[in-house]
């Protein structure tokens, strides 16, 4: 499907039939928890523009004893790991 969008106070348009770009993002084990400061979403608080649950110490202190490993970081050495093969599909498809 094919959809157009104008520039703002312009009136030229933009037609395209496949998105403009890609947010490749994810999290490790442990990093997002309800109830923190940084807000988090569920299956109700899940769409654009619908606001983060609120912070919420006692939620966030009960979701950090539930997990059963120690949270996960990506250091600098696994980030590259992880980055490698992305970039690879990219020149695969040809995507800048």
């Amino acid at each position: 499907m094919e959809r157009c969008e104008s520039f703002a106070a312009s009136t030229h348009f933009i037609c395209v039939n496949r998105p403009l770009a890609y947010l490749i993002t994810f999290s490790c084990y442990g990093s997002h928890l309800h109830g923190s400061e940084n807000g988090s979403v569920d299956r109700d608080h899940n769409l654009v523009g619908i606001r983060y649950l609120a912070p919420e110490p006692g939620l966030l202190r009960a979701r950090a004893e539930r997990k059963r490993e120690p949270s996960y970081a990506l250091d600098d050495e696994r980030r590259g790991i992880v980055l490698a093969p992305i970039r690879q599909v990219c020149a695969h498809r040809e995507w800048s």
